[in-house]
């Protein structure tokens, strides 16, 4: 599912208008290598793809805790056999690529005295993920109010880095939080969560005619599932679950 409109203001260059969510394509001639034939059943998005592992145990009394890990140990087979991570595919040479970031949005008012969430970075994070930043809380597509912690990439997204696999990555993104309550109005709430993504695209750089453009795209999953619920099937969240555990391997 592909958001119609960023939820997080998209952060860009100020020298030219920046182009929201749209997709981009560079002729084949500008590839940085020539990458191998990807499996027709290939997921890709817009910007940044790859699975990361998402837990979000129920620990009694209505507390909850959440993690996300891009390289979790021995985390199994990602739902279309792509190797988890976060990375971007069709990179070009002559393209540049800066203001990636994740948002990961939970149900729920959560402020620094009300109901806060501690967020600790996991043995797999890289200093190179900036964050979290929280932001004031918002109600959803679905209709519930949900709390935004925004990370930020600082590295430099170089496009010779691409890997042998056709693939450019960025370092690992691992968090998770301590204990906190999905208790509103005197019962539990289901722990969901959006998970959006975003970076700003150059398609021929800095001193190219073309302007840049703001890939992104936005799903939900936690108890609830995938939002809206049809979506269930090709283009939302795909699980390799383990129910009793309540692990999810997703895009998001």
């Amino acid at each position: 599912m592909t958001a119609r409109s960023a939820s997080t203001p998209a952060s860009g260059p100020s020298r030219r208008a920046v182009a929201t969510g749209l997709a981009w394509s560079v002729p084949a001639v500008a590839m940085v290598s020539a990458a191998p034939a990807f499996a027709a059943s290939l997921r890709k998005d817009p910007g940044i793809n790859g699975w990361v592992q998402v837990t979000y145990p129920k620990l009694g009394n209505c507390n909850r805790s959440l993690e996300v890990n891009s390289a979790p140990s021995g985390g199994g087979r990602t739902p279309d056999g792509a190797p988890y991570g976060l990375y971007l595919y069709d990179v070009s040479k002559d393209a540049s690529y800066s203001d990636a970031k994740l948002v990961y949005w939970v149900r729920g008012t959560h402020t620094a005295k009300q109901n806060p969430i501690t967020w600790r970075t996991g043995t797999q994070h890289s200093a190179q993920w900036s964050g979290p930043v929280l932001g004031a809380a918002q109600t959803k597509a679905d209709g519930f109010m949900y709390t935004p912690y925004t990370w930020t990439y600082t590295g430099t997204i170089d496009p010779k880095n691409v890997k042998d696999d056709g693939r450019l990555y960025l370092e690992n993104f691992h968090v998770h939080t301590s204990s906190f309550s999905q208790m509103e109005g005197g019962r539990c709430v289901p722990l969901d969560f959006w998970a959006y993504r975003e970076i700003v695209v150059d398609p021929d750089g800095p001193n190219g005619p073309r302007s840049p453009q703001t890939l992104h795209f936005e799903r939900r999953n936690g108890d609830s599932g995938p939002y809206p619920p049809r979506a269930q099937g090709r283009s939302a969240v795909m699980p390799d679950a383990e129910d009793a555990a309540q692990v999810q391997s997703h895009s998001l």
